[in-house]
């Protein structure tokens, strides 16, 4: 009886733990950085060109959504420039298990280019901005992030200040978390000139 006892338990207790190690899907919404090579990086630099891109997997099924890239541009501390880069809404006609969308961006001196979309198909068009970017200090987000809906993230931000370098590499917290005014306001106090580009998720 204590055998078949002993047994019995080391049973279960082998069945609780094969579960408890299987991985549990994540079914959370994420952004994620696509690298470009050494090389690409190289020649893009040369040519004054900022290429970054991005893949957001796991974007829900069950619910409309709008994703959002924006244009910003603050002058001592005042936002001048408001303007929507490009946008996409979700029709919830995938059969995948979690949508997933592309975004590329290419920075060339007043002009920003953009692609967006997902395997089916793809659509592309640029916007003209009145600042040259190249001659502005740059970085863009270069992490993966969990993306909540009814948020908004940096993902790109230049400066024009003296200081542009050294701001932007104390200042880099602001990529990729959801925003924060606190944080925003010190970043704006910093530097004469501040410039974003803004993805926003939001529920529609």
């Amino acid at each position: 009886m204590k055998k078949k006892l002993k047994l019995v338990l080391l049973t279960l207790i082998s069945v609780i733990l094969l579960i408890g190690c299987q991985p549990i899907q994540n079914n959370q919404t994420k952004l994620v950085y696509e690298k470009l090579s050494k090389k690409e990086d190289y020649l893009l630099n040369l040519t004054d060109n900022k290429v970054f891109m991005y893949n957001i997997k796991n974007l829900p099924k069950d619910k409309n959504y709008e994703l959002k890239l924006i244009y910003e541009v603050y002058k001592n501390t005042e936002k001048v420039t408001e303007r929507v880069i490009t946008s996409v809404l979700s029709d919830n006609t995938s059969e995948k298990t979690g949508a997933e969308e592309t975004i590329g961006i290419n920075i060339q001196d007043d002009k920003i280019r953009y692609i967006l979309g997902e395997d089916s198909g793809y659509s592309s068009g640029s916007c003209n901005i009145e600042e040259k970017l190249a001659n502005y200090a740059q970085s863009y987000l270069t992490n993966d992030i969990d993306l909540k809906l009814g948020t908004g993230v940096y993902i790109y931000h230049a400066v024009a200040s003296t200081s542009g370098e050294s701001s932007l590499t104390l200042n880099n917290g602001i990529l990729g978390t959801p925003i924060n005014t606190d944080v925003l306001n010190n970043i704006l106090k910093d530097n004469e000139e501040n410039i974003f580009i803004k993805l926003v998720y939001n529920e529609i």
